[in-house]
């Protein structure tokens, strides 16, 4: 199922987090707005956290998806580089 939301990457104003569902083997990872962070700051909560925290979550049944989703993620960033790459040759 899709839910039309869009998420802007870029000022570290989006949490990311991971983890598993307890009881059902499910992973997921939740989305969430953020005062504005280091881009690829950690932070490691030390509580339990619950999916319904999160105002976009994907869940995922089968690690074939997280790695169709990777392989998008890896592609878009192969795009953005060349595409950086080309503007300094202008």
């Amino acid at each position: 199922m899709i839910n039309n939301m869009s998420l802007e990457f870029g000022t570290g104003d989006i949490g990311v987090s991971s983890g598993i569902k307890p009881f059902t083997g499910v992973g997921f990872i939740g989305f969430t707005n953020q005062e504005p962070k280091e881009i690829g700051f950690i932070e490691y909560l030390d509580k339990t956290v619950f999916t319904e925290d999160f105002p976009l979550i994907m869940h995922f049944t089968k690690t074939k998806s997280i790695d169709v989703v990777i392989s998008a993620l890896e592609e878009v960033k192969r795009l953005m580089t060349d595409y950086e790459a080309d503007q300094w040759k202008v």
